[in-house]
Order: C-alpha cells, then structure tokens, then sequence
C-alpha cells in the first residue's frame, strides 16, 4: 500500500485545478484538429471528432462512492497509474482525482481526472488516499455535526396605548 498525494489548500487547489482544465482542454482541442486534419479536413464531424479526442486524451476511471455515519469513502480503479503520478485534491464539497500515465506501446498517453460532489461536507485535513494494486481508495471523516442552535426564549410585551 502506497500513499497518494493529497493537497487540501483551497485557494491553491482551486488554481491548480483551473490550471488543469485548460491544459486538459487545450489538449482535447489539439487531438480534435488532428483527428479532422486526419479526415481531410471535411466540416460536419466537429462533434464526433470532439467526443473521440476527450476518449483518447482523458481516463475516467470507475469508482464508488460510499458514505457511513462518520466518512466518505472512494475506491476507484486506476490501472496504468503509479503512487507518484496521482494527486487527489480535496475540498469541504468535493473530491478531485488526477494523474497523468506515460504512453505505452498499446496506448498513448492518458489523463485521469475524475471529480466526485460529496454528499456530506468534509474535513478537508482529515484524508488519507493509498493505491494498492492498481486500486485508489480514499478515506475523509465528514464535519462534525453543526450543533443545534440553543432555544432562546421570547416575551410578548404589550404595550398599552392610551
């Protein structure tokens, strides 16, 4: 069992995970041209030529998302991916999983991105994310539960209007 890393800063995250999307994006769109260079450049399979390039580029691996009393927990396949080569990015709402996979002879190279909205707000300090044969599971313990709110108590006064 090998541990992942995991980045919990917020404001940083959020940045970085911008930064991904339009590496990601800008990817797909270069694959996308390829592929309609490749066609002879024929309009009418903008779409079909799209789809095809976020299936060759991106990895959405398949996973599970289960929720206990106290944790949410994430298994997902990760078949290809190494310790090093995976980061799970965690916010109070949500889970990111990314990673990047070297080409090899029957493949080229993939990028794995898959974001999970929780069902329960999260500790984002408390994960822990380890890769066991080719199987990535992450482990948060939710918020405590928001304390109910003390009953306060309220007194008509009346005023007599002479």
């Amino acid at each position: 069992m090998t541990r992942v890393k995991t980045l919990t800063r917020t404001n940083q995250g959020f940045g970085r995970l911008r930064r991904l999307m339009t590496i990601v994006h800008d990817e797909i769109r270069q694959r996308a041209f390829q592929l309609f260079k490749e066609k002879g450049c024929q309009p009418g399979f903008e779409l079909e030529d799209w789809l095809e390039a976020e299936r060759q580029v991106l990895f959405c691996p398949p996973a599970e998302l289960i929720e206990t009393r106290n944790e949410v927990h994430i298994i997902a396949a990760v078949p290809g991916f190494e310790a090093r080569a995976l980061q799970v990015d965690v916010f109070p709402e949500s889970i990111t999983i990314e990673g990047k996979r070297q080409a090899t002879a029957k493949s080229g190279e993939k990028r794995l991105l898959r974001q999970f909205a929780l069902p329960a707000r999260i500790c984002p300090d408390d994960v822990e994310a380890t890769l066991d044969d080719e199987v990535l599971r992450i482990i948060v313990r939710k918020e405590a539960a928001a304390v109910s709110p003390a009953a306060v108590e309220m007194k008509n006064s009346r005023h007599a209007v002479a």
